[in-house]
């Protein structure tokens, strides 16, 4: 085979194994407009209800086409599934009712605190949006529990916060508690880039919370050839979590473990993530 055909076939090749790699990702990733699914306002993805006590069709109610066991609550919110646990904001509560028909239902979503018109210079962040306006009160290093302010300014105040050590104890799955990733600002993870699989990384934010993933050449060591067969020329683009994690590195989900969130923490993530169950 001469030099230009085996050049010619290697860009074919690559060109193949990232294209499928663009047309699985891209269905599936988190915020991405898969099928099904559209945006509005740079909210979050509109699509078809799930079970997941959230309005994923934004139709007003919560999980109406889900099975439930009469009798059993659930926290529900009923707004734009990223501002729930955001500044004011707070889950509702739903009650399984007996239905006419062979099984039980959800009922309406009780309860929910909900956005409403900022109010400038209060420190309070009434829209929900993780901005507070006009505060011109430095955050405070730790939250100061039980004063209904939210001193640290990471979005959670008093018993929402994790710092607070509140009577009530949360547990994952139980009825008015609320659980989520929460991860330290400033602190960095390897992600996967979710249009072209590339590596990437991620910063937390101020409000604990992962920010977008963006491409990076900063590849782990012994990572830059994640290729699924060897090829006489190095790429070192395609996202590889298994070798993030043999690393010893903090990285995204992305189809590593199926029982987890495609955008949770694995790895070596002492310290930067952390799963907090907090009361609604």
């Amino acid at each position: 085979m001469s030099k230009t055909l085996g050049i010619t076939y290697i860009q074919v090749l690559a060109a193949a194994l990232l294209g499928a790699c663009q047309a699985t990702a891209g269905a599936g990733t988190p915020g991405s407009s898969g099928p099904g699914t559209t945006t509005v306002d740079g909210g979050s993805a509109i699509g078809p209800e799930r079970c997941n006590g959230l309005d994923d069709d934004r139709d007003g109610t919560v999980d109406e086409d889900c099975a439930c066991e009469a009798g059993g609550t659930q926290a529900c919110w009923p707004g734009e599934p990223s501002q729930s646990g955001v500044g004011q904001c707070r889950n509702g509560t739903q009650a399984c009712g007996a239905s006419a028909g062979e099984f039980s239902s959800w009922g309406p979503c009780e309860g929910a605190v909900l956005p409403s018109e900022e109010i400038f210079g209060n420190c309070i962040d009434e829209d929900c949006n993780g901005d507070m306006p006009g505060c011109m009160d430095p955050c405070g290093e730790f939250e100061l529990c039980g004063n209904g302010l939210d001193d640290d300014c990471n979005g959670r105040a008093d018993c929402d916060d994790a710092a607070c050590d509140c009577p009530r104890t949360c547990v994952e799955g139980e009825a008015g508690c609320v659980c989520e990733e929460w991860c330290s600002p400033g602190l960095e993870r390897y992600c996967d880039e979710p249009r072209y699989c590339n590596w990437g990384k991620q910063t937390c934010g101020p409000d604990g919370r992962w920010g977008a993933c963006t491409e990076t050449s900063d590849v782990p060591p012994d990572c830059d050839d994640a290729l699924p067969i060897p090829l006489p020329i190095d790429l070192g683009v395609s996202y590889d979590p298994e070798c993030c994690v043999r690393a010893g590195l903090c990285c995204q989900n992305y189809g590593y473990d199926g029982s987890l969130p495609s955008d949770a923490s694995v790895g070596n993530c002492a310290g930067i993530a952390d799963r907090v169950c907090a009361p609604i």
